[in-house]
């Protein structure tokens, strides 16, 4: 019986500790584009995020290309 709280202290010191450490949680992170920014209109936001994604598909194409 000690011998297993032993064990499960040690587990709480080291793989707790570095699971935390991972930054591995329960929680959505909203990572959208100045969706955490109330200065931003919804019209600026769009365009943003519009530019985002050309830009992200032009660097496929131009990858695709050579």
């Amino acid at each position: 019986m000690i011998g297993h709280l032993t064990v499960c202290l040690q587990r709480n010191e080291t793989l707790l500790v570095e699971y935390k450490k991972l930054g591995c949680g329960n929680k959505i992170l909203d990572r959208r584009i100045g969706e955490n920014d109330p200065t931003m209109s919804f019209d600026e936001k769009m365009a943003k995020r519009f530019a985002l994604e050309r830009q992200v598909l032009i660097s496929i194409f131009i990858s695709l290309l050579m």
